[in-house]
C-alpha cells in the first residue's frame, strides 16, 4: 500500500468512524495490517476479506460470491488498493452496498493510472465519474435483486507524480452514504467535483494535490 492510501484510508477512519462501528475491509490482506491495527485503536470491529487464506483474513470468498454478511448490518465498508484487481468489481460494490446500514459509509481508493501490477492480475483505473456509475448501478433492479441506493459523499483524485512522491497512481476516492433515494444519472455533478468534503480537506490541509480528475480536451486527444 502506497503512501497516499494509507493516508487516505486513515483519515477516513477518524473522520467517519464511530466508537464501537462495524468494520468491513475488502481486498484487506497482509499490506493492509496497518488498517486492521488503526480501526481496532479506535475502539472499531475490524473484519478483513480476500480471496486468498492468510494470518490477516477473517473471510475468505472467491470474486463475484456474496459476502457473508446480512443485508445492513455494517456501519463502513471500505477498499483500498483492491478494486483494480477485482475481475468483477461491480458485483462486488454492490454486495458492499447491500451490507452497509442505511446512513452508513463506503469508502473506495483505487488508481486511475500508473503500471501494471499483476495482484493476481491488474484490470482497471478509475476516472472521475466512476463513483456516480457506481451509485447509478448500484440503484437499479434486475432479475431477483432489489436496488441498494447510494449516495457520493465525496469524490476526487489525490494528485501525484513520481518527482513528488514516489506514487503515481493519482488515487481515485469516494465515500458513498446508503441511502433510499435512488440515483438517475450516471456523471458526477459540477458541485460534487468542487465539493471541500471533511476527507478532502484534511488531505488538502496535509500538502496533497486533491482536486476533480483534469479533462482532456479534443486537441489533446491526438490523431
Amino acid at each position: 500500500m502506497h503512501y497516499t492510501s494509507k493516508k487516505a484510508g486513515e483519515y477516513f477512519a477518524d473522520l467517519y468512524g464511530k466508537d464501537n462501528f462495524v468494520v468491513v475491509d475488502i481486498g484487506g490482506a497482509d499490506g493492509h495490517k496497518r488498517f486492521r491495527n488503526y480501526y481496532t485503536n479506535l475502539n472499531m470491529k475490524y473484519i478483513c476479506v480476500d480471496l486468498t487464506p492468510c494470518e490477516s483474513v477473517d473471510v475468505v470468498i472467491e470474486p463475484g460470491q456474496k459476502l457473508p454478511f446480512a443485508d445492513g448490518s455494517v456501519d463502513l465498508v471500505i477498499s483500498s488498493s483492491c478494486f483494480e484487481h477485482d475481475p468483477c468489481f461491480w458485483i462486488t460494490f454492490r454486495e458492499m452496498c447491500r451490507i452497509t446500514k442505511n446512513d452508513g459509509f463506503i469508502y473506495i481508493n483505487a488508481p486511475s493510472k500508473g503500471s501494471y501490477h499483476c495482484v493476481p492480475g491488474d484490470n482497471w483505473r478509475f476516472y472521475g465519474d466512476a463513483g456516480q456509475a457506481l451509485a447509478y448501478w448500484a440503484s437499479l433492479s434486475y432479475g431477483n435483486e432489489i436496488p441498494y441506493p447510494v449516495s457520493v459523499e465525496e469524490t476526487f483524485h489525490i494528485h501525484t507524480t513520481m518527482q513528488t512522491m514516489p506514487s503515481h497512481w493519482s488515487d481515485f476516492v469516494c465515500i458513498w452514504k446508503r441511502t433510499s433515494e435512488k440515483q438517475s444519472t450516471i456523471v458526477v455533478s459540477d458541485t460534487m467535483k468542487n465539493k471541500m468534503g471533511p476527507l478532502r480537506l484534511k488531505l488538502i490541509n496535509d500538502g496533497l494535490n486533491c482536486s476533480s480528475q483534469k479533462e482532456v480536451s479534443p486537441q489533446e486527444w491526438g490523431p
